[in-house]
């Protein structure tokens, strides 16, 4: 059974397009998905992490550039010209933009970071730990 939104009109094609679907088929795609990363073996997971690794290293070397500080223009003699200095609020608002660049590096290339990994597998591991308890103390 597809769960899509049948098709039957023939709408001009888009560029991006969104598949929707029922409660029941996301929560079956996110189960086959969680699945399919416990299964996962430890050298790719361990390529993915040191690939996620750098995007983030990447992201975070740019947040230190451009949030260097100030730029400030000197004489000959050391006097200041000119400086060039950004709002605080402007400053944080580039940290922020630069650093999610390392994120979405992460994303697009499917790398693994170490804490989702983790987290996956030691959810899987508490869910069968207490489905065992309740089965005990019935």
């Amino acid at each position: 059974m597809d769960d899509r939104p049948s098709s039957q009109t023939h709408s001009p094609s888009q560029l991006v397009t969104f598949d929707a679907f029922l409660p029941q088929a996301t929560a079956a795609r996110a189960e086959e998905a969680g699945i399919k990363r416990v299964r996962t073996d430890l050298v790719t997971i361990f390529v993915l992490g040191v690939l996620a690794g750098a995007f983030i290293s990447f992201g975070a070397i740019f947040v230190t550039t451009v949030s260097a500080g100030s730029v400030v223009v000197a004489s000959i003699d050391g006097h200041p010209l000119s400086s060039a200095v950004l709002p605080f609020g402007i400053g944080r608002l580039l940290v922020g933009l630069v650093f999610s660049v390392g994120l979405i590096m992460t994303d697009i290339a499917g790398a693994e970071l170490f804490t989702g990994n983790n987290l996956t597998k030691a959810r899987c591991r508490v869910g069968e730990a207490m489905r065992q308890r309740l089965e005990v103390h019935r």
